[in-house]
Parts: structure tokens; C-alpha cells; sequence
């Protein structure tokens, strides 16, 4: 099997994680007991098992931390993906459990889609202009409320029943796809959470969408990818997220689009998500950011000394 096109793999010898051309075995600190540490062709735990162990179980993380220790490095991370991917659910843990802030780049798009729809500039290529100078003028806000990064357009702040409305299923795939002025415009007001990081007391920004890593934070520490398989998708669809919407029409149109396509970023780390609990995705995502931070925090000390 070629290892650049590795994805993730699930076997009775553990789990094997494609990062580009790149391997690293995750070992039980990630997986239910029942499942055994990778090891290499010696019997002997690999190096990167070593280091992602290491990482998820040499500190404790208090589930609510309000502020940081001083000099701790912040982190900035990215989950991109398909529709139903389970980025959501994964990434709103996330946050939680090690005190970031959660920004979902999918309410912007829809609270976006509200405000044009209300103005009725539908999502027609006959109405790009008029779009676009609308976006100019509109007056918008960010504020973040218990860890999620809330968006306030033309006045227009969403419940969470209001952003998957049928209406908002059926077009903010069509505005986000279609027009460039509307993408550009999310992509300023995202950015703007960035300064909630340090102000608000947060370890960082954990930010999940479609173009996270590849246009709104290019510059992120960590990248993941999120991926299922489509039978998967349709069922979270319509099982645990009970919504109608087509998932891979949503990614056919993502993917075709000009100016902001659906695509991996570069140095991102692949995980499907379909073969394993919530709780389990959570441990193996959280691995890789701790030992990030670690990383940073070494780093910092160094350049210090």
C-alpha cells in the first residue's frame, strides 16, 4: 500500500494515522483498553507512540480552566472537512475540554445567507453585484459566549435552531460556492476571534469548516482533516443531526467552487471519523494538541534560556 495515501486505519493492532507521507501509531493513552499499543517490527513502542503518550499523560487538564498560566504558549488549530464529517459535535468537545475557543465558520455562512435572503438577494448570479456592495455597507460583530464565537450581521444574531432552518439547508451551499464577496467576508469577520485569544484568557482558537485551514487560518499549528464514508455521512445526517440536506451535494458544490474549493491543507493530519466513539476521537484529537503545546512551550523556554 502506498503511505502517501494513507488514511486512517482501524485494526486489532491499533491505529496507523496518515499525515501526508508521514506515520504515527497512537497508542492506548487514545484507544479503549482492549485495543494494543502499535509496535514496531521489534516488539518495541514506536518513538511517536512514545511522544503522543507522553503527551496525552504527562499533565492533567482542569475541564474549566478560566485563564492560562502565565507564558504558556496559545494554539491555533483547524478541522476541515466534508458535510457530517462529525467535526462539530468533536471540535465543540474539544474546546471544552482544553479551554479554547470554538469558532464554527459554518454559523457565519449561514447567518450570512439569512441576512441576504431577508434582503432578497437570493443566491443568483444576477444578483453578484448587488451582494457584494451590500457586504460592504452591512454592519457586523463579533463577541464569544461561553467559549463559541458568536456572529452579529445587520443586527442578526442566530439560534442554533434558526441556523439549519430548511431554508438555510437549501442555500447558504449556493452563496458560500458562488460568490467570492460573501467568502471574503466571512473570512474577515473569523479572523477577528483571533482577538478573543489572548484578552479573554484562552489556550487558543480551534476553528472547523470547510476552508479553516486552507484560507481563513493558513497559518494554524495544527490542521486536521475530517472525512466518512457516505453511508456514514447520510446517517449522522439524518440519525443524530436530524436534518434532510444531502451532505455529498453540499461537498459537490464546495468542492467545484472558484475561488474557496474544498481541498486538504498542506501538512494536514487525516482522520475518519465513522469507525470510532466521540469519546475516542476526542482522546486522539487532544493527543496531537498537547503535544503541540508541548512543542511550543518548549520552544519558548529555549529561546529564553
Amino acid at each position: 500500500m502506498n503511505a502517501k495515501k494513507l488514511q486512517l486505519i482501524l485494526c486489532v493492532g491499533g491505529l496507523v494515522i496518515g499525515i501526508d507521507s508521514a506515520l504515527i501509531a497512537a497508542t492506548t493513552a487514545q484507544l479503549p483498553a482492549k485495543f494494543p499499543a502499535k509496535t514496531d517490527n521489534k516488539g518495541k513502542q514506536s518513538n511517536e507512540a512514545k511522544a503522543i503518550k507522553k503527551s496525552a499523560t504527562s499533565k492533567k487538564i482542569k475541564k474549566n480552566p478560566r485563564k492560562k498560566s502565565k507564558g504558556n504558549a496559545t494554539i491555533l488549530i483547524t478541522i476541515d472537512g466534508g458535510s457530517a464529517a462529525k467535526k462539530s459535535p468533536i471540535t465543540k468537545s474539544l474546546a471544552e475540554k482544553i479551554n479554547l475557543i470554538y469558532l464554527e465558520s459554518g454559523a457565519l455562512y449561514r447567518t450570512v445567507s439569512h441576512v441576504l435572503l431577508k434582503h432578497k438577494l437570493d443566491p443568483k448570479p444576477e444578483n453578484e453585484r448587488k451582494i457584494e456592495d451590500f457586504l460592504k455597507t452591512v454592519s457586523w460583530k463579533v463577541t464569544v459566549r461561553n467559549r463559541h464565537a458568536c456572529f452579529i450581521v445587520d443586527g442578526e444574531i442566530l439560534s442554533d435552531k434558526e441556523l439549519r432552518s430548511d431554508q438555510l439547508n437549501a442555500t447558504v451551499a449556493l452563496y458560500s460556492s458562488q460568490f467570492e464577496s460573501v467568502h471574503n467576508f466571512c473570512l474577515k469577520v473569523a479572523r477577528k476571534v483571533l482577538d478573543f485569544v489572548v484578552t479573554d484568557g484562552f489556550r487558543g482558537l480551534i476553528a472547523e469548516g470547510r476552508t479553516c485551514g486552507t484560507k481563513t487560518f493558513p497559518e494554524a499549528d495544527l490542521k486536521f482533516w475530517f472525512n466518512a464514508s457516505a453511508r456514514a455521512k447520510i446517517d449522522f445526517r439524518l440519525n443524530e443531526e436530524k436534518e434532510v440536506d444531502d451532505p455529498l451535494r453540499r461537498d459537490t458544490l464546495d468542492k467545484a467552487s472558484s475561488f474557496a474549493p474544498l481541498k486538504e491543507p498542506k501538512g494536514v493530519i487525516r482522520i475518519w471519523t465513522h469507525n470510532r466513539s466521540l469519546e475516542d476521537n476526542i482522546r486522539l484529537v487532544s493527543a496531537f494538541i498537547e503535544q503541540k503545546f508541548d512543542e511550543k512551550n518548549e520552544l519558548a523556554q529555549s529561546k529564553k534560556e
